[in-house]
């Protein structure tokens, strides 16, 4: 009798185990010469955006910058000494905004890379714009401004062409492969916003950050004076578990499993199915680097999160990859130890 209550006991254990996702840790650094960089996005074959910075006589330069199995590749800029990548496709397409050259009255343009070229091209050459994200048709959304550098409405850019979208100066998140765009509207309180099919929804009071193919949107809502990760999903507004030692929790970003990462308080969070995970708890290889602090920016299909933290006085960017298949029931599939980047 006890050898079948221990052997039950033990079971239950394992598949606890089994629930909880385990991760190894690659540190993501700047480009040479650079001091510190910032991860935005990654994609499904695990290419990782953003920018490596310095600082210059005060000012802040940066290149737009693309991690391709942990190495850090420029991706140049339009001609000025100012450059970010903020979204990836699954095809490797990315999209960012950078300066142009002296000169130029327009401040900022967005442009269009592609895994493999040699340089940016222009994706707005006449208009002044910030691209924040691409989905896999290749269309692209971001921030429209006018000649005196005000923004003025959210423009879409499709096959070479820019259109208008016609919302006025609401803040633009994210496209989805339906088309869909996620919208940030901030008046006199911040609310979530879909747009889809010529017509926007209201979807929660807080900031949205993050949009999945299927519609799902993460972000953060005040509940009860705190500040809480919440996801948005099928028509309802899910309120994530905050661990106990924290008061303020941001999710960031979600892929289409409705696994969302963000962070709470200085920490990087994954959660799923509802439940909370303390990422720099769960990494079994490398350790945490020295990594004491930071945050969740993406997950792609696969489990791969990316995010931005410190170590010591300097910050650095950062990819966990899963280490196991999950095979608790309800659990999104990860990749097993022998999978890369």
């Amino acid at each position: 009798m006890k050898a079948h209550i221990l052997g039950l006991v033990i079971s239950a254990l394992a598949g606890i185990a089994a629930a909880h996702p385990t991760y190894r840790l690659t540190i993501l650094n700047p480009l040479e010469g650079y001091e510190t960089c910032t991860v935005d996005a990654i994609n499904d074959s695990g290419l990782i955006v953003g920018k490596s910075h310095r600082w210059v006589d005060g000012r802040e330069v940066s290149l737009a910058t693309l991690w391709q199995d942990g190495k850090a590749i420029s991706l140049g800029t339009l001609g000025g000494d100012w450059s970010r990548a903020t979204g990836i496709n699954r095809h490797g397409q990315v999209v960012g905004y950078s300066t142009l050259p002296p000169g130029y009255e327009d401040a900022w343009h967005s442009f269009w890379y592609r895994d493999g070229k040699d340089h940016l091209r222009d994706l707005t050459p006449y208009q002044m714009t910030t691209a924040a994200s691409i989905n896999d048709w290749g269309v692209a959304v971001g921030g429209l401004y006018d000649r005196d550098g005000n923004y003025v409405d959210v423009m879409v850019a499709s096959r070479g062409v820019v259109t208008r979208l016609g919302v006025g100066p609401t803040g633009v998140v994210a496209i989805n492969n339906d088309g869909a765009i996620l919208l940030r509207d901030c008046n006199e309180w911040c609310e979530a916003r879909l747009f889809k099919q010529g017509a926007s929804y209201w979807l929660f009071f807080g900031l949205p950050f993050g949009l999945n193919n299927l519609g799902a949107v993460t972000g953060y809502a005040t509940v009860d004076n705190l500040s809480r990760a919440v996801l948005y999903a099928d028509g309802k507004l899910q309120v994530l578990e905050m661990p106990l030692r924290y008061n303020l929790c941001h999710g960031h970003a979600l892929n289409d499993q409705n696994e969302v990462v963000g962070h709470c308080n200085s920490r990087p969070i994954m959660w799923r199915n509802g439940k909370s995970f303390d990422l720099l708890d769960l990494v079994v290889d490398g350790g945490n680097a020295g990594l004491d602090s930071g945050e969740a920016k993406g997950v792609n299909r696969k489990g791969q999160i990316v995010g931005n933290g410190q170590r010591g006085d300097m910050y650095v960017g950062f990819l966990l990859t899963p280490t196991r298949v999950a095979t608790h029931p309800g659990d999104a599939a990860s990749v097993p130890t022998s999978s890369g980047q």
